[in-house]
Formats: structure tokens, sequence, C-alpha cells
């Protein structure tokens, strides 16, 4: 990105795809700053930002995943791993474990599968370890009920 030479009083995040500053010149009475430091700012918001799909993004930031909305806001708590929605639900991972999250970022599937696929014709298989034995295969509906053995 190119950081222009100007001085600015406020900033609007516009995230549509991409990641967007638009700068109003300053004619204010707040401090101002550079460019400059705008850019070393959003540099360091996010480490990365993926294209939006349902009005979802996801977003990297120190090091976590997470989901954020078209007004840079985080949606729901930063994970280790986030994957795409499928069939309203999103696959995510924190401390090893796997579970579901919904748009508004609420988990409503509990972490608890050792592996996870996405929903797939309202299915996923999972893998959980029952007793601390091998790991078994299952597939679970969108409520996390359990449908059948694989």
């Amino acid at each position: 990105a190119k950081c222009l030479k100007t001085r600015f009083c406020s900033i609007t995040i516009v995230l549509p795809k991409k990641l967007e500053v638009h700068l109003t010149p300053a004619s204010c009475p707040l401090p101002t700053a550079s460019n400059e430091d705008l850019c070393t700012l959003v540099s360091k918001l996010f480490d990365s930002i993926e294209s939006f799909f349902e009005g979802l993004a996801i977003s990297k930031l120190s090091g976590k995943d997470n989901y954020i909305n078209k007004k840079g806001e985080i949606v729901g708590q930063l994970f280790d791993e986030v994957n795409p929605f499928s069939e309203g639900l999103a696959r995510v991972k924190l401390q090893g474990k796997y579970g579901y999250i919904n748009p508004t970022g609420k988990i409503v599937i509990p972490l608890q599968f050792y592996e996870a696929e996405d929903f797939k014709r309202g299915r996923a298989r999972v893998n959980k370890k029952l007793m601390g034995l091998m790991p078994m295969g299952w597939q679970i509906n969108p409520q996390g009920e359990w449908i059948d053995e694989c």
C-alpha cells in the first residue's frame, strides 16, 4: 500500500473485499497525524483479511484467527483456526479441539472434536476421543446431534 503525504483529522475504514482507508483532510481542531502513521496503524490492526462472504471475512489478528464484519468489528472470539461458513456454520479450533459457530460468533456446537469437517448436505464428519481411546468417527447434524457412525 502506498502512503500519501497528507494530514488527516478523521478516519473511516471500509471493508468490502479489501481494506480501504478513506481520509478526511484536516481542517478541524483535533490533533492530526501523517498518513504514514495511519498506514502503520492499519497494518498493525490485522495481519491479514480475506474476501467477504455472506457479510463476514476471515482475518488474522496478533496471530489468532477470527471473523470480522464489514464494519471492521470482530465477530465472536479469537481462535487458533477458523474456516469459511458452510450451511450456516463455521468450523473453528481452539486449544486442539474443533466445534462450530453461527454467523453471530456464538459457539453452537461445543469445541469437543479431535477432527472435524465442514457441513455438506446437513452433515459433518467428526472424530471424538471417547474415554481417551482411539478417535471414533461420527456424523453430526447442524444441531450437534449424532447421526451415525462413519
